[in-house]
């Protein structure tokens, strides 16, 4: 089965003060087309507050099994963001002309958020849907949970954590945000195709706590956690994605054990 799109992908903005550098993987991309010859259409669109407030359209050309054009694969960004605001980009590649893509998942790779007066770092996007995890999450459930095991708060190391909900669909969600350990737990309203914060500082009435946060909805969101001073957030040390919640067994269960153990016996003795 052949594709003419890869899945949107979702990054978190800049925030105030930071530039957005995204390179995409043309190599690998490369590597998914079909055939010797393709057109693509690189469509970026920044959203704020429910609001398009920015689009960027490229093509990029591909001929006789190399690139010929590839202005857009580069894309920067000046965050026009107050400090208290946040926005998110999507990143939907299509392919206009040529036989298709051999998967509709972009090959992963790291953007750069820039400052001169800060710290730069790099994270990675989120699908904005399609993700098997999540789809099974839902069929088993009926909720979505994503987590983040490595929650670290310092207050006199001026250390904290916040998470990051984007909801970049067409409907407003409602997130809950759970500290089992601490039995702390805050619902959150965030609106189509915009961004909320939640500073789990607040959340945790603790001088020093490292733990597991988890978020959870009746609908996905894109989710970011991110590592800033306690006193500016806006100095950010790094932005690391969620992962969903697998329920996966943490142990192998006796009959597993010994079928495996017998299998390798039987294996050894007919080599």
């Amino acid at each position: 089965m052949y594709y003419n799109y890869f899945i949107p992908t979702i990054h978190l903005g800049p925030v105030n003060g930071t530039k957005f550098i995204q390179t995409l993987p043309m190599n690998r991309i490369k590597d998914t087309i079909i055939g010797k010859k393709a057109e693509l259409e690189v469509i970026r669109n920044i959203f704020k507050d429910g609001k398009l407030t920015h689009t960027a359209k490229n093509i990029l050309k591909f001929e006789n099994s190399s690139w010929t054009k590839l202005k857009g694969s580069e894309f920067f960004w000046d965050s026009n963001c107050k400090p208290k605001e946040y926005c998110y980009i999507e990143t939907q590649i299509n392919m206009v002309s040529g036989k298709g893509f051999t998967t509709s998942i972009m090959p992963a790779f790291y953007v750069w958020y820039i400052n001169n007066d800060r710290k730069n770092f790099v994270s990675c996007g989120n699908l904005k849907y399609g993700n098997p995890r999540v789809i099974m999450q839902m069929e088993e459930f009926g909720f979505w949970v994503d987590g983040y095991p490595a929650v670290s708060i310092n207050k006199k190391q001026d250390i904290s954590y916040s998470a990051v909900i984007i909801n970049p669909y067409n409907l407003k969600g409602k997130f809950y945000i759970e500290i089992n350990e601490l039995k702390a737990k805050k619902s959150v309203v965030v609106n189509a195709k915009s961004v909320s914060r939640i500073d789990l500082n607040e959340m945790i009435n603790e001088d020093e706590w490292i733990g597991q946060v988890y978020v959870t909805g009746s609908q996905r969101g894109i989710i970011y956690f991110m590592n800033h001073s306690i006193k500016n957030n806006l100095k950010i040390s790094t932005l690391e994605h969620s992962d969903p919640y697998r329920a996966e067994l943490t142990y192998k269960p006796r009959l597993m054990h010994l079928r495996d153990l017998a299998h390798r016996k039987l294996k050894n003795k007919l080599s």
